[in-house]
């Protein structure tokens, strides 16, 4: 029995030397294994940071470009209610100085008119009377 047991127990520690082997290869692979992910991870991360760098970059780009942007139309605003102003004056001097010559044009019309009315309609009735006394003469001396 003796033997038996030195079998088994031969038989034990090799089976124990083998999962042994196996579970230090296992683990050295394992360890390969984390060393490509850490290696993997470090690059993301590089990459991950470059990349957040140029945003962080370009963001700072469109930030002074959209201020500029914004400058430039406050200022382009600026004139344009200037120029709207000076333009608002300019117009309403304009409708001033029209007014007034309508004004005027109706005062002159008011002179004029009715004196020019009186002028024709005298000139029609003497035009009248002068035509009905030649034909008038025109008629006896027949």
């Amino acid at each position: 029995m003796d033997i038996a047991l030195k079998i088994v127990a031969l038989s034990a520690l090799i089976a124990f030397i083998l999962l042994s082997i196996f579970a230090i290869i296992s683990l050295v692979g394992a360890l390969r294994s984390m060393k490509d992910i850490t290696s993997n991870i470090e690059r993301l991360s590089r990459q991950l940071d470059i990349s957040l760098k140029q945003i962080r970059d370009d963001f700072d780009q469109i930030t002074n470009r959209l201020s500029q942007s914004l400058d430039n139309l406050d200022s382009a605003t600026m004139q344009i209610a200037s120029t709207t102003k000076s333009l608002q004056n300019g117009t309403d001097g304009i409708l001033k100085t029209v007014n007034s010559y309508t004004g005027l044009f109706n005062r002159l019309y008011e002179k004029i008119a009715l004196p020019v009315n009186e002028v024709i309609l005298y000139s029609s009735a003497i035009g009248k009377a002068v035509t009905t006394f030649t034909s008038f003469f025109k008629g006896r001396n027949k």
